[in-house]
C-alpha cells in the first residue's frame, strides 16, 4: 500500500482492481460497472478509515519515565557548553517497534494524510498516502536518517558548563537543573536564525510502525472486505 504520489513504487500502494466485463448488452454492462464503482469506493473508505485508526488521533503521553526512556532532556556537553537534548521532548513516549506509528503534530500529519480515490483508467480503488513520502515510507518499513546538530544558547551553556566544573553556585531552573543551552537534531536545517548548525552528525535507526501495508489491522481488514464485496465485484 503506498502514497499515490510521484515515485510510485507497487509495495506501498494498494490497488484493488476489476477486470472488464465483456457482455453483450450495453445495459448490463453499465450496472456492472456502476456496482463495481460504488464497491470499489466503498473499500477504499473502508480501508482508509481502517488506517486512520491504527494511527490514532490522540496525542502520545508526555511523561517523566517516557522522556527518560527515550532520551528527553538529556544533557549534552558540546565544546565546553552544557546542552539540554530537546529534540523528542514534546513527541511523547514513541510505540514499540512493529505498532502503528503515533502522529499528531505538527496536524496529525500521517493521520490526515490517508486518501483513497477512484481510479477510472485502471477501474481500482487506491488507497495511500500522498505528503512526505520519505517520512511514510521511514516508519512503514524503518530504517535510517543522518541528522546533524543545532544548538541554541551558547552563552548559558558556556556558564553552566563553567559553573559545574569550578562548583561554583548553581543557577537553577526549577528541577531541569543548571540553566543550559539546548540543541535539537534533525535531519535539515532549521529555517530560524537562532539555531546554529554544528559539526556534529549522527545516524539514527528508525524500526518499522507500519500504519498502511504492513499493519496486521490493515490485512484483516483487507480480507474481509474482499469476503463483503465477493459478489458485488464482477469481472
Amino acid at each position: 500500500m503506498r502514497a499515490p504520489y510521484v515515485d510510485r513504487s507497487p509495495r506501498f500502494q494498494l490497488t484493488i482492481k476489476v477486470r472488464a466485463a465483456s457482455f453483450d448488452s450495453e445495459k448490463v454492462i453499465k450496472l456492472l460497472e456502476k456496482g463495481n464503482y460504488e464497491a470499489l469506493r466503498k473499500i477504499g473508505n473502508d480501508l482508509k478509515e481502517q488506517a486512520k485508526r491504527s494511527i490514532g488521533q490522540a496525542a502520545p503521553a508526555r511523561t517523566k519515565a517516557g522522556n527518560k526512556a527515550a532520551g528527553a532532556k538529556a544533557v549534552v556537553t558540546y565544546k565546553q557548553g552544557l546542552y539540554r537534548d530537546m529534540t523528542i521532548v514534546s513527541g511523547g513516549k514513541p510505540r514499540p517497534p512493529g505498532s502503528p506509528v503515533k502522529s499528531w503534530s505538527p496536524r496529525r500529519w500521517m493521520y490526515n494524510d490517508i486518501a483513497d480515490y477512484y481510479d477510472a483508467a485502471s477501474k481500482s480503488a487506491v488507497v495511500g498516502v500522498y505528503r512526505s513520502p520519505w517520512l511514510n515510507q521511514l516508519h512503514e518499513f524503518g530504517g535510517s536518517l543522518n541528522l546533524t546538530m543545532f544548538r541554541v544558547g551558547v552563552g548559558e551553556a558556556r556558564r553552566a558548563y563553567a559553573s559545574k566544573k569550578g562548583k561554583k553556585s548553581r543557577d537553577r531552573a526549577g528541577a531541569s537543573g543548571y540553566v543550559m543551552g539546548a540543541v535539537i537534531w534533525n535531519h535539515k536545517a532549521i529555517q530560524s536564525r537562532h539555531w546554529e548548525r554544528t559539526d556534529t552528525t549522527k545516524n539514527a535507526r528508525y524500526p518499522a510502525r507500519p500504519f498502511m501495508q504492513n499493519n496486521a489491522a490493515m490485512q484483516k481488514k483487507l480480507a474481509k472486505v474482499h469476503e463483503k464485496f465477493k459478489d458485488a465485484l464482477k469481472g
